[in-house]
């Protein structure tokens, strides 16, 4: 079985054995230095294994293991499996009695349904988040999906305040966001698109509403690209740009962040809840990796 090594002068692949044509299978106890055309094995003592070297990756034979630097990191999450607290990609986070995440029936044309819940104090609070530091922007192009259904409206009454994007908290308001943001009492009630660096914020109003229910045509789909630089920012709703900032947007050290969908409730004691049907986590890095 190869086992990659590295690059060097080639591409260099550690085998326990390796067959030679016209020798056989060659161990790598033995003492081997052989030469093909477009390729070297030497055996190295300090690993104990034998160093195959090609020359060019245009000379790797077919179905040669072989090592390929990465070019794009990908998270994607169908919530299709039991929905516990604890899961990976995406992890279930709440406060306040009732509060919580469950699996709920999918409408006709979607699959895998998580519900969160505020439950039924006036502060609850239900997240689907990864790790809220686990990334910086920057350093190669971001692009973020999620699918919503908000099942109802905030009112003065039943107030919420709901976040959904790249965030540092997913139980108050955060340092370091690019997101989208939705309070009835705020932007006359519209998606927010949203950018905060270090608690200074940029917010723009998307020109779209929530739709509130459960069927399928009550999801939206929310697109947050950043691009390579992290010197703007693009916001889409059902795939129309309705949104894009260059200011305030988190990048650098110490301006870490995560993803999250998260419902805050700050009045009334009548649970809240949204649906999420996808997340989908695509960062294509500037320098492969």
């Amino acid at each position: 079985m190869a086992e990659p090594i590295s690059y060097l002068d080639g591409l260099i692949y550690g085998l326990r054995d390796v067959y030679v044509a016209g020798v056989g299978p060659v161990a790598a106890s033995a003492a081997v230095d052989l030469v093909g055309s477009g390729w070297a094995a030497v055996f190295n003592p300090s690993t104990g294994r034998i160093e195959v070297r090609f020359t060019a990756p245009s000379q790797i034979p077919d179905g040669f293991p072989s090592y390929q630097k990465i070019t794009r990191l990908e998270v994607v999450d169908h919530f299709l499996r039991v929905i516990s607290t604890n899961t990976d990609p995406i992890s279930f986070t709440q406060s306040g009695a009732g509060a919580g995440a469950s699996s709920a029936a999918p409408p006709v044309g979607r699959i895998g349904i998580v519900q969160l819940s505020t439950g039924t104090t006036a502060t609850g609070v239900s997240a689907a988040q990864t790790d809220m530091a686990m990334a910086e922007l920057g350093n190669g192009r971001h692009r973020l999906r999620w699918d919503v259904a908000l099942q109802a409206l905030s009112d003065g009454t039943e107030t919420f305040t709901t976040r959904v994007g790249f965030i540092d908290s997913a139980a108050a308001e955060s340092t370091d966001a690019v997101m989208f943001r939705y309070n009835h009492a705020v932007n006359g009630g519209k998606w927010e698109c949203v950018t905060r660096s270090n608690g200074v914020e940029t917010a723009t109003d998307s020109g779209v509403v929530p739709n509130p229910g459960s069927a399928a045509a009550n999801y939206q789909v929310f697109e947050i690209e950043v691009n390579a630089a992290a010197t703007s920012a693009a916001f889409y709703i059902n795939g129309n740009l309705v949104g894009t900032i260059a200011t305030n947007i988190p990048a650098g050290a110490g301006r870490r962040l995560g993803i999250g969908a998260f419902m805050l409730k700050s009045a009334g004691l009548t649970a809240r809840t949204m649906s999420l049907d996808l997340v989908t986590w695509i960062h294509d890095p500037t320098v492969a990796l």
